[in-house]
């Protein structure tokens, strides 16, 4: 009897987890909030060329990394601003919150 409702149990926080683990809109959402880093416009060439704007100046997205694994999801974005200089944003979002992160042991156990 213990182990058939440490089952439910299991399956009923899998089952919330999937549900309301952020997907990559939310990631835009709290990119734009929590660093004020917004799609440049929604051009083509905005889109294909990964043009954003943060603090006003137009910064582009180098490189992405989206990971889904049904029970939560991850990105790590690399841009560079207009000296060249590049920054790196970690996110890590489950059961519908985002949460940044920084480079370490547990950014690469959960990647």
């Amino acid at each position: 009897m213990k182990k058939k409702r440490a089952v439910i149990v299991l399956l009923l926080l899998c089952s919330i987890l999937f549900l309301t683990q952020p997907d990559k809109d939310d990631i835009y959402d709290w990119l734009a909030s929590e660093q004020g880093i917004t799609q440049k416009d929604d051009s083509n060439e905005a889109i294909v060329f990964g043009l954003f704007k943060k603090d006003g100046k137009q910064i582009q997205e180098m490189f992405s990394h989206y990971r889904n694994t049904g029970l939560f999801a991850s990105e790590e974005k690399v841009f560079y601003d207009e000296n060249s200089e590049s920054f790196t944003i970690r996110v890590f979002g489950i059961a519908g919150q985002l949460i940044q992160m920084e480079d370490g042991f547990l950014w690469d156990w959960l990647n």
